[in-house]
């Protein structure tokens, strides 16, 4: 059975443009989450961020599983082998479960008389930005 394809690590070039598409999204989430008390901001940032990588991120596993599939073979000696789904369908998984979580709790950062139309945050994650 052959061996699994290397995953390569990403180039300067591809980290570069990873790091501006974070950006972007984190720029478009401070616009979203501008009217934060000053005293959540910091928590707030933080919150960001993370949702910036995880934007980001999962468009990213999910161009990789896409073309590559959400299933791996694999084979423990010569006797023991299989599908099993992938390390990269398991992080899918994981951090879109992570996402929401965390709009959730910027959005409580809100005060409760500046709180985002439900649509406004459930068309930005699905990337239909208004």
């Amino acid at each position: 059975m052959a061996r699994p394809k290397q995953i390569k690590p990403p180039t300067a070039a591809e980290a570069k443009a990873k790091k501006e598409r974070i950006s972007a999204e984190k720029k478009a989430l401070v616009a979203l989450y501008k009217n934060v008390p000053s005293n959540k901001e910091k928590l707030a940032e933080k919150l960001i961020d993370r949702a910036s990588f995880l934007i980001v991120s999962l468009a990213e596993l999910e161009d990789f599983i896409n073309n590559n599939g959400y299933v791996e073979f694999y084979q423990n000696g010569s006797e023991q082998w299989g599908t099993k789904k992938s390390p990269q369908a398991e992080l899918y998984t994981y951090w879109s479960k992570m996402l929401p979580a965390t709009i959730d709790a910027l959005a409580k950062l809100m005060p409760e008389n500046s709180k985002l139309p439900d649509d406004s945050i459930n068309a930005f994650i699905q990337g239909k930005k208004k």
